[in-house]
């Protein structure tokens, strides 16, 4: 198998669209969950805030808005999840458009003081960025 997930047979295994599938399907279920502990705090989904509890602060400090923001996000997880596992052309635009999106919001980081959160997640959404815009990955999806 080579790195776009063709066989040597011939056949196809695509790989970038199920692993891209699974992290949206997982990333649904987690801006879901900080859409509603936000929208009804201090219940049980409290606890996945137990990581970041500064940003826990902040965003409640935000009121109703940001829990309906991450439930927006969720949908948007959800319908690139369903795009790049069913290799539509679409999904692929929603995958990438996501990345470069996230890529800038940590740019912002580093330049707002978190260096270090920031510079990793710009360069861990480049090299994604990068392999989604690889000929052979984006032919992947029709």
């Amino acid at each position: 198998m080579n790195r776009f997930g063709k066989t040597s047979s011939g056949g196809h295994r695509p790989v970038t669209p199920i692993a891209a599938g699974l992290f949206f399907a997982i990333a649904t279920v987690l801006t879901a969950a900080a859409g509603v502990s936000l929208l009804a705090p201090n219940g049980a989904l409290d606890v996945i805030w137990r990581i970041k509890p500064r940003d826990h602060e902040t965003l409640l400090g935000m009121g109703p808005l940001a829990g309906v923001g991450f439930c927006g996000l969720s949908v948007a997880m959800a319908a690139a999840s369903s795009g790049c596992f069913a290799r539509h052309r679409w999904g692929w635009g929603l995958a990438l458009a996501i990345f470069v999106v996230n890529g800038l919001a940590d740019a912002a980081r580093v330049a707002l003081g978190a260096p270090s959160e920031g510079g990793l997640g710009v360069i861990v959404a480049a090299v994604i960025v990068w392999w989604l815009t690889r000929p052979g990955v984006r032919g992947l999806f029709r």
